[in-house]
């Protein structure tokens, strides 16, 4: 998936984040209507911290981004899509690449960064994930578990959860 600054996202979302694996590459999504000047650079130069975690049949994406994005939780459901080519081992040295898009109101890119994930935390995500798929779930039961989780925990309060995280 190729992704300019400035250009206009292909989906239109509303304000929040979104996750999905596009073409071999996870694409995490952030939507503000307000981000500053300060934000905008921080963005794309400060510190990322990328987490999984995993909370019965939910999966979370945490991103955090130092002096710009407090920890924002992003759910993954593994059952909403064939997600089997994000089933993979990876060898040493190798990892997922993972897409930070921040957007606009407008819905335009103004910051993006793209990192490898280290080769632990790809096996740990891809073998997770293939678990999680083996069990089939309902959808509204995941939303129902999505939204018992949300009610109970603040996205940093989830941090403790991680079973594993990445810095960039």
């Amino acid at each position: 998936m190729k992704l300019e600054l400035g250009q206009k996202f292909e989906f239109e979302l509303d304000e929040g984040t979104a996750i999905d694996f596009i073409d071999d590459e996870w694409v995490l999504v952030v939507k503000d209507e307000f981000w500053t000047e300060y934000e905008c650079k921080a963005l794309k130069r400060n510190k990322v911290t990328i987490s999984f975690v995993e909370r019965g049949i939910v999966d979370l994406f945490l991103i955090q981004v130092e002096d710009a994005l407090e920890t924002s939780d992003c759910p993954f459901n593994v059952h909403a899509d064939d997600y089997s080519s994000c089933f993979k081992e990876f060898n040493k040295g190798e990892g997922y690449l993972f897409n930070v898009v921040y957007l606009n109101k407008e819905n335009e890119i103004i910051a993006k960064r793209t990192v490898r994930l280290n080769t632990e935390m790809s096996n740990c995500i891809s073998s997770h994930l293939k678990n999680q798929n083996e069990n089939q779930v309902e959808e509204i039961d995941f939303e129902a578990s999505l939204a018992k989780i949300q009610s109970k925990y603040e996205p940093f309060e989830c941090e403790e959860f991680a079973l594993i995280s990445n810095q960039f």
